[in-house]
């Protein structure tokens, strides 16, 4: 008989071989389940893109795709946000942080001219008795640009793009007023973002925000009869530039192609005083791991929250001062008060985030887990989805990343050890703890072998995603021995024929 230490020791490798079994137990059945489809060897020869969902064409093969989701780096624009106040409204008027019935008003933003924007309006909270317009006005011209349908929340997410220099004209965004008898509560989140996002899936984010790497890929028939799914986590943000230049996470690899640095105190070396007498400037240390920037506004480097001028006379205006430039000596240059010193300079500057360019793409190999398949007119999803598998514990069962707390709980299984077999649990049961980093539920034990996924709630962006799919007219699949074969005509001697090729 063991001793109760020697039998504890034994329990605890027995528990942990049990998890790993059953783990793989899973990922077998899983991948047994989709194997007759895979198409060994052959690179993709069509692709389509889309943002959060990608429609597949009917010309889609059953069969294995590839999936590549790029990063891409917003500021919302608007610095105090109004909207996380809930919104009273009565017969008359609707109450809020601003003057009047107004929820946002230009003097918060410094537009620059004759540039795009993209306002979007979301509402999280919705108690209204009655349908309300929601506008955007060019004062003094007011547009609807939206309904707020009543009782209904999550509805309203709208983007639009102001087209006139926003330098000679006042905008605002409020709700109808003057209606008889609407009563109730919304609440809503706006943003702004440079730039023309009228044509894509886009939402509200809080600051500067990248697209998080820890997604799930799923693919479904048309007729949600068939499913697939494929789990990428990074680790770390994927990031963009104006340029063009975004990270991306595939199967299996990360190519970091930007870097994102936060300045010390130390990389501000010296200031520049100079014969202008309305301006100094303070530089940085060389970088020597970026893409050799140059001295005009120049889209491989990114000071957040800052603005970027030209290295010329822009640079000695009183307007200018807090915006910065890039020089081809590789240092970056800050248009700082006439007198500031390099001390104050230094505690200005320190924490200052820049998003710049590589010169050379970093590729990492990442842990992915599931397989994605194809349908014809089928649909993909790329969803903010983690999977867990554990064990159960007295306290319940955590999360295997603390960056990723729990937004709301998908779907809970119990996992026989023995068979692997998985039994699912209701997830209106589990109680989800105050930091969101773990569950308990009543149906499950200590030392139950638990798998999960839930959808996490870090805030992002949403990435572009490319899939790679063959294309069903050159690909099929025999009927007798459930292979596939790419086909090609071929001629000889000007005689045509059909050769087959297994992929």
């Amino acid at each position: 008989m063991l001793d109760p230490i020697s039998y504890k020791k034994t329990k605890d490798v027995d528990e942990k071989y049990a998890v790993k079994t059953a783990v793989i137990e899973k990922e077998l059945n899983d991948f047994q389940n989709t194997l007759a489809n895979v198409n060994i060897n052959q690179e993709a020869k069509q692709s389509v893109t889309g943002y959060g969902i990608v429609s597949l064409p009917k010309n889609c093969a059953n069969g294995q795709v590839n999936a590549t989701v790029k990063g891409e780096t917003l500021t919302n624009l608007v610095p105090k946000n109004p909207s996380e106040t809930v919104l009273t409204i009565d017969n008359y008027f609707v109450l809020c942080n601003s003057a009047y019935d107004h929820l946002l008003t230009r003097g918060n933003i410094n537009y620059k001219p004759s540039t795009k924007y993209t306002l979007i309006v979301e509402i999280r909270k919705n108690t209204l008795n009655k349908d309300i317009t929601i506008n955007y006005a060019d004062t003094p011209i007011a547009t609807p640009i939206g309904t707020i349908v009543s009782g209904t929340k999550g509805i309203f997410k709208k983007a639009m793009t102001t087209k006139e220099d926003f330098s000679t004209a006042k905008y605002d965004l409020w709700l109808s007023k003057n209606i008889t008898g609407i009563e109730g509560e919304v609440e809503c989140r706006i943003a702004i973002f440079e730039g023309d996002y009228t044509n894509r899936e886009i939402k509200y984010i809080n600051g500067t925000k990248s697209t998080v790497s820890a997604v799930r890929v799923k693919s479904e028939s048309a007729d949600k009869k068939q499913t697939s799914m494929l789990y990428l986590n990074a680790g770390q943000p994927l990031r963009s530039l104006l340029n063009g230049t975004k990270d991306e996470v595939s199967a299996g690899k990360l190519t970091k192609r930007n870097k994102q640095y936060i300045l010390q105190e130390s990389d501000i070396e010296a200031i520049v005083t100079g014969d202008n007498s309305n301006t100094d400037l303070a530089y940085t240390k060389v970088f020597t791991d970026n893409k050799p920037w140059t001295p005009e506004i120049d889209k491989h480097v990114n000071v957040l929250n800052k603005d970027q001028i030209t290295s010329g006379l822009e640079r000695q205006s009183i307007e200018n001062i807090g915006k910065y430039y890039t020089s081809n000596n590789q240092r970056i240059y800050f248009v700082l008060t006439k007198g500031t010193t390099l001390e104050q300079a230094r505690q200005q500057l320190a924490g200052t985030t820049l998003i710049y360019q590589l010169a050379t793409p970093v590729v990492t190999d990442i842990q992915t887990s599931g397989s994605l398949f194809g349908y014809p007119s089928g649909t993909v999803y790329v969803e903010p989805v983690l999977p867990v598998a554990g064990l159960y514990e007295a306290t319940g069962i955590k999360v295997t990343n603390s960056d990723f707390p729990i937004a709301t709980l998908e779907k809970i299984s119990k996992i026989d050890p023995n068979t692997g077999i998985e039994t699912d649990i209701p997830v209106s049961g589990a109680v989800i703890a105050g930091d969101k980093l773990s569950f308990t539920h009543p149906s499950l034990v200590a030392g139950d072998i638990v798998f999960f996924t839930y959808f996490h709630s870090v805030e992002s962006t949403v990435g572009e995603t490319t899939i790679g799919y063959y294309d069903s007219r050159y690909t099929i699949k025999d009927s007798s021995n459930g292979k596939f074969y790419q086909w090609k005509i071929t001629s000889t001697n000007g005689v045509a024929s059909v050769t087959l090729v297994e992929v």
